[in-house]
């Protein structure tokens, strides 16, 4: 298993590029606004818009998500929007090995 990326909420999606990438030496990976039924899922309605961006800072990658969508109120619990640091997520070559090892120990991943 390795650290994949760190996602983080954001604001201000261009103060974020600003601050990483120009101040802090990162570099910008992929930067897209995107809208679809799988967000719509996520957000629980329809027309939920995000803008992602992918960040490599030393050796690590930050994924930044704002919520575009105005019915979003940033920092609001339990929603996807919410600001800061949001999750982590890790990186297994072999997911189906990874699952049935976990759940040979009684875990339940």
């Amino acid at each position: 298993m390795i650290l994949s990326h760190l996602f983080m909420g954001v604001s201000d999606t261009d103060a974020t590029i600003r601050f990483w990438c120009e101040h802090m030496g990162a570099t910008l990976e992929s930067d897209e606004i995107l809208s679809s039924p799988a967000l719509d899922q996520i957000y629980g309605r329809k027309g939920a818009r995000i803008r992602d961006t992918f960040i490599r800072a030393g050796g690590l990658r930050l994924h930044t998500i704002e919520v575009l969508d105005t019915r979003v109120e940033p920092g609001t619990r339990g929603v996807p929007g919410d600001l800061g640091i949001r999750g982590i997520s890790f990186r297994v070559p072999d997911l189906e090995a990874f699952h049935r090892r976990l759940s040979d120990q009684q875990l339940n991943p």
